[in-house]
């Protein structure tokens, strides 16, 4: 992959998702956004759009669902996969009505990666 985008207020987090990414070699660039708005403004003024965007719903300014709501609302959900990623397992519930995402518990790890992507050689 080309671009991943992660979405997430935990810098903790985000740092340790960027370097999982990185060492698998599973993209060859990651950009880290705090806030749903901030990736969203960033999509649209872009002439690149991410291979994949890892999500967290809980965040400050524009939250998970607010964000999948705008990539509806613009026709990019059809465009950029997303990933959500999340601490709070009720969330999957509420994900699956809103569409064809793939929720992982955080943390990202090896094995959770092998298991979403099993096609792809880590």
């Amino acid at each position: 992959m080309d671009q991943i985008f992660v979405v997430d207020d935990d810098s903790i987090s985000n740092f340790l998702v960027e370097k999982l990414l990185l060492k698998l070699n599973f993209c060859k660039e990651v950009k880290i956004f705090t806030n749903g708005l901030e990736a969203y403004r960033h999509i649209l003024v872009s002439q690149k759009l991410p291979s994949l965007i890892f999500l967290d719903i809980d965040m400050p300014v524009m939250d998970g669902y607010e964000f999948i709501n705008q990539l509806k609302k613009s026709g990019l959900d059809k465009k950029i996969p997303v990933l959500v990623f999340t601490n709070f397992n009720r969330e999957e519930e509420k994900l699956r009505l809103l569409g064809d995402f793939k929720v992982v518990q955080k943390p990202l790890t090896l094995e959770k990666m092998q298991l979403l992507f099993p096609a792809t050689a880590f």
